[in-house]
């Protein structure tokens, strides 16, 4: 094998004129796959679009979605300035705002009354910029609708008010016993969680509710007996909060669970003078409780569901290229090494590229192959470099089946879930991700993406020869 880190006497280094031609078609075709990716995106966004000639404020073009939001055909469109649609009040308005446009570059409405060609009320928002295209100024205006959002809040709100009215009125029970156990007096709220309707027949001694009253601990087991009732251990001098009981009216069946609080009033010689409790209904938090269990686990659910859409959609839209992992069981099986492995710095992005040419040169890629896996490598490499402090690259091959694999590894914070789908995009950039997924995916013939909290593995693979389109295999 040969020494990935002398050079290969045998390798002649492309002229100037031929990676110029190399260069022309290579950024030839990727403003083509640019301009087919921005009308795919154009047309499939659910975000209405608006294209505007700067001179003359006129619609020049329109995505889908504005038909939809306004009940305007494309046609209907084209030609017509904001005003005349109704995103803004009138054509005054409508030059003040292209005056603020031209001045600031950008502007932004965030809760836009909208009504569109059949009556209907929206609320958007409203973005709109200027940019350069073509030696010529244009107007992108992006119109989201927020009508859904606007009324979830809207009931939201009036949901927590009803709350706090409840909560204002309601009271906790109240129940006052002398020293002894006799219950001297009962709120309200207290007799009418209680189901009395008469305080002089809820005024009588702890022991004569023995045969109105069942008390059951949080495992719901057999009845307490009665020197665990709440009464009972203020009288032994307990103080205590929340003590939580299943409580059952005999006589009518009722039952219920109730939060209990207790302790003594003392007197100036620290002798209790009335015993005190306070009662509370918490049926409703229990039932909110097991609610709440129920929709932790439909939560998981969901975010797993969500979890295979990001999967299936990036495996989709990079035609079988990318794919998420989960785990490390998803990543592919590895091949055995074939070079020593590279701790990756800005100074041994070289040494990376040697291996990767030497072993191709092995295995008989061709020059285009050879050239998209070094591409694909260098730029996995500087993501880890730039984005994960560092890391380890390996080069892993099977000569018998003609497959090459570069493993790339840091120990970086990993890339932020709600950023993943953006490895689809061109020239996206942000310190989080980078363009280079867009490469990768681009240029190999599958990407394995495993990140988070711990760190980042790609997994970079290339066939001797081209593998068939994967929604011609079986399956797919």
């Amino acid at each position: 094998m040969p020494n990935p880190a002398m050079p290969d006497p045998s390798f002649h280094a492309p002229s100037a004129l031929e990676v110029a031609q190399v260069s022309a078609e290579n950024i030839t075709e990727a403003l083509k796959t640019s301009e087919i990716r921005y009308r795919r995106l154009f047309e499939t966004a659910r975000d209405g679009i608006l294209i505007l000639d700067s001179d003359e404020g006129k619609i020049t073009d329109s995505n889908p979605f504005m038909t939809e939001l306004l009940g305007y055909s494309h046609d209907e469109l084209l030609g017509k300035e904001l005003w005349e649609i109704g995103l803004i009040k009138d054509k005054e308005a409508s030059q003040e705002a292209f005056g603020q446009l031209e001045r600031d570059g950008y502007i932004r409405y965030e809760d836009l009354p909208l009504e569109n060609q059949r009556g209907k009320k929206r609320e958007v928002e409203f973005v709109s910029n200027l940019y350069p295209e073509n030696g010529h100024t244009v107007i992108q205006c992006n119109i989201r609708d927020i009508t859904a959002r606007r009324e979830a809040e809207a009931e939201r709100e009036r949901t927590l008010a009803q709350l706090e009215a409840v909560l204002t009125s309601a009271t906790d029970g109240i129940i006052v016993s002398d020293p002894a156990g006799n219950i001297l007096m009962w709120n309200p709220a207290g007799l009418a969680m209680h189901e009395y309707t008469d305080l002089a027949d809820a005024r009588r001694h702890l022991s004569e509710f023995r045969d109105t009253f069942a008390m059951r601990d949080a495992d719901g087991g057999a009845p307490l007996s009665l020197d665990k009732w709440p009464l009972s251990r203020v009288m032994r001098g307990e103080t205590f909060t929340e003590y939580e009981l299943l409580v059952e009216r005999l006589d009518t069946g009722t039952i219920w669970w109730a939060s209990y609080s207790g302790a003594r009033a003392l007197g100036d010689g620290g002798n209790p003078l009335l015993l005190v409790l306070t009662v509370r209904d918490i049926s409703e938090r229990r039932r909110m409780e097991a609610q709440r269990v129920a929709l932790t686990e439909q939560l998981r659910e969901a975010v797993e569901r969500q979890r295979r859409f990001l999967k299936e959609m990036l495996f989709g839209l990079t035609e079988g290229h990318m794919r998420l992992c989960d785990t490390r069981g998803d990543l592919p099986a590895e091949l055995p090494p074939v070079c020593d492995p590279v701790e990756l710095t800005a100074m041994t992005l070289r040494l990376l590229r040697q291996q990767v040419d030497s072993m191709t040169e092995e295995l008989r890629f061709t020059k285009e192959r050879v050239y998209d896996l070094k591409t694909a490598a260098s730029e996995a490499a500087m993501n880890a470099v730039r984005h994960g402090g560092g890391g380890a690259a390996r080069v892993h091959a099977d000569p018998a089946s003609g497959v090459i694999q570069v493993w790339i590894r840091d120990a970086g914070e990993g890339i932020a879930e709600h950023l993943i789908h953006r490895a689809v995009e061109s020239g996206w950039t942000t310190g989080g991700f980078g363009q280079g997924f867009f490469l990768m995916w681009r240029t190999c013939d599958r990407v394995y993406l495993l990140t988070g909290a711990t760190g980042t593995t790609v997994v970079l693979e290339m066939n001797r020869t081209p593998p068939a389109p994967f929604w011609m295999h079986e399956g797919v």
